[in-house]
Formats: structure tokens, sequence, C-alpha cells
């Protein structure tokens, strides 16, 4: 079932309640809003994996590849003076 069930998908009650919406186009729209993957099936009931709803793309967008050194020199370059 792979890890603790994340692959597996929301059932429409589960879906209805983390989106608190009934209509397909309803949670759709709620789970775009929060950046959360989901597929549309051809009869347009929405499918969402519980990975993708505890790991929504939103979150991943606003993490950073690089470190912040923008406290590092909070007051200018140092001159050199000790050699």
């Amino acid at each position: 079932m792979g890890d603790l069930g994340m692959d597996r998908f929301l059932t429409d009650v589960e879906l209805h309640e983390a989106t608190g919406a009934v209509q397909p186009a309803k949670q759709a729209e709620i789970l775009a809003r929060h950046g959360i993957f989901f597929i549309r099936r051809l009869d347009g009931a929405v499918r969402v994996t519980w990975f993708s709803l505890n790991h929504p793309a939103s979150a991943l967008s606003r993490a950073t590849t690089e470190p912040d050194f923008s406290g590092v020199l909070k007051d200018g370059p140092k001159s050199s003076a000790r050699r």
C-alpha cells in the first residue's frame, strides 16, 4: 500500500471533508486555489491522492534551493586590515 497509504486516492467522503464542497467543479477550484494537484476523470469527478493533499505544490514553490545570506553582511563588507 505504499508509504502509509499516501498513494491512495481520497474517497468521495474524504474529498468532501477536505474541501467542504460536494460539486466536482467547486472541489477542483478549492484544490487549485491551494496548489493541490488533482486529476479530473472523464465523468468529471475529481481525484486527489493523500500525498498531493499533504504536500501541495504551493508549499514546494516556496522552498528555495539557495541559502539566504542576507543576514551575513549586515554592516557591509569589512576591510581586510589584518594580514
